[in-house]
């Protein structure tokens, strides 16, 4: 079996990547050995695109951040894509699910990492510290500069928008700060993390009650352009904005006129629409606006903690034990619930447990959304009942699926 990564251009990052793949593959205890006594599985890690692209139709599982639909048709043997990112919009869905090729992202590994980058961002700009360090950099001692226009978090309240993993950890960590938090789901729940929910038709109150508030939405039809001119002059005036979600789902002209204005006290985002972000963007120049590249997740030990997430997909045998399907036409839709060929299933519930049911099987990981073709056979040893979940992991009393 050949895992293909490409996760860096940087070729020793790559071989780091490659070492903790190896590591978590030795952990399964599942290699197959052949005559020398060497394991079958090979870590194959990129030096660059041209390489990539001559492994890919050897490769079994690509491990990276998404494939193009160009190179998916290149990987010929290919029966597993397993995405070091939770977002899946720009990956091909339809076309890798529709081959009958295992599909698993990222869900929740980088949640702890994006919850304490957006509270340090809050912080940063509650403590104006942009501020301290541009006059640090023109070798300025300037307490006037910030003096009594710092802001305390304790005794105030945060709003966050999408209440996911990310979101629950967010409100976790402002919880320790004496912060009150509002939550907005996208359906009802029982939320410990927040004193209220509101849904979608309650965003007035909520942004206009919130003196910090977090953009944690997803990319989808209903969130795009959601935080626009009308809902950011809803906001408290004065109020503190920090964006860890998709980068389409903020109007980034209203968020500058806002700011211009004085609207918004300040804003920190980590993603934007357009990245790398134009040198001519008039973002850069934007008054009391903190600009990080998309690193929020990006900690040490990441990729480690995204290779475990896969660790129980890395035997050989379970692999090797799936048929290969019809091909999807490509442009079909879907596959969907309906047609009982796999069901997509993202609430998490701790370990790693798999379930079939009617021909149907239903994936559920504290760390991954995944999608399972109905297709894939499965070791009667790997399937274990699952209880019914809440998006953070707390079992709701209920008989198995």
């Amino acid at each position: 079996m050949r895992i293909l990564v490409f996760v860096s251009r940087d070729w020793e990052h790559q071989r780091d990547v490659a070492s903790d793949i190896k590591q978590a593959v030795a952990l399964t205890g599942g290699s197959d050995l052949d005559s020398d006594g060497e394991s079958d599985i090979t870590v194959v890690p990129s030096r660059d695109r041209e390489e990539f692209d001559r492994e890919l139709p050897q490769a079994d599982v690509f491990f990276g951040w998404s494939i193009t639909s160009e190179r998916l048709a290149l990987a010929e043997n290919l029966k597993w894509v397993q995405l070091a990112s939770a977002g899946v919009e720009r990956t091909p869905v339809g076309e890798i699910v529709g081959r009958g090729i295992l599909l698993t992202n990222a869900r929740g590994v980088h949640s702890v990492a994006v919850a304490e980058h957006a509270l340090a961002l809050l912080l940063a700009l509650a403590r104006r510290l942009p501020e301290v360090v541009r006059r640090q950099s023109e070798r300025r001692w300037d307490p006037d500069a910030v003096a009594y226009r710092q802001a305390l978090l304790a005794g105030k309240r945060a709003a966050i928008l999408g209440f996911g993993s990310i979101g629950v950890e967010i409100g976790r960590r402002l919880a320790g700060f004496g912060v009150d938090v509002w939550a907005m789901v996208n359906r009802p729940r029982l939320v410990r993390e927040a004193s209220r929910v509101f849904g979608g038709d309650g965003w007035r109150e909520m942004l206009g009650g919130a003196d910090f508030i977090f953009n944690c939405l997803p990319e989808t039809d209903a969130t795009r352009g959601w935080l626009n001119a009308e809902r950011l002059a809803a906001c408290r005036r004065g109020a503190l904005l920090v964006s860890v979600g998709r980068g389409s789902t903020v109007d980034e002209a209203a968020l500058t006129k806002s700011l211009v204005e004085g609207r918004l006290g300040g804003a920190a985002v980590d993603v934007l629409e357009n990245e790398p972000l134009p040198a001519d963007s008039p973002l850069w120049t934007t008054p009391n606006l903190l600009i990080t590249p998309h690193v929020a997740g990006l900690t040490e030990g990441m990729f480690a903690a995204v290779t475990d997430v896969g660790r129980g997909f890395l035997s050989p045998p379970l692999l090797r034990s799936r048929p290969r399907p019809s091909p999807q036409p490509v442009g079909e839709p879907l596959p969907g619930r309906e047609r009982g060929q796999f069901t997509p299933h993202p609430r998490p519930i701790g370990a790693p447990l798999l379930t079939c049911r009617a021909g149907i099987c239903q994936g559920h990981s504290s760390l991954r959304s995944v999608l399972i073709p109905a297709a894939l056979t499965l070791p009667t040893s790997t399937l274990t009942p699952a209880r019914a979940c809440d998006d953070v992991g707390r079992p709701f009393c209920g008989p198995p699926l």
